[in-house]
């Protein structure tokens, strides 16, 4: 389970990565990508702490880093499709 938490940690890293070089269009998309893959390890982070792999004090630990990485990547997300939205409006009023 350790690898495929790595491995899908990795693909979210890497997707960000990308994503700040891209333009806005194409960034939202690899960004909502990389919110699945992270939200994949959330899940799988969770499933360790069930199967009791990994103590309490280190879910909890780890639970409130992720929560707070999600809501960022989230918030990154909804700000760039508001300035996606408000620049479709401006198009529209001026035509």
């Amino acid at each position: 389970m350790g690898e495929k938490i790595s491995s899908q940690l990795l693909d979210a890293l890497i997707l960000i990565h990308q994503a700040r070089f891209e333009k806005k269009f194409k960034k939202i998309e690899t960004l909502e990508k990389a919110s699945v893959s992270f939200d994949s390890v959330k899940i799988l982070i969770r499933m360790t702490h069930t199967l009791e792999i990994i103590e309490q004090k280190s879910y909890i630990k780890l639970e409130n880093d992720l929560q707070n990485i999600g809501r960022m990547l989230g918030g990154w997300i909804r700000s760039l499709k508001n300035q996606k939205d408000k620049t479709s409006q401006t198009k529209t009023i001026l035509h």
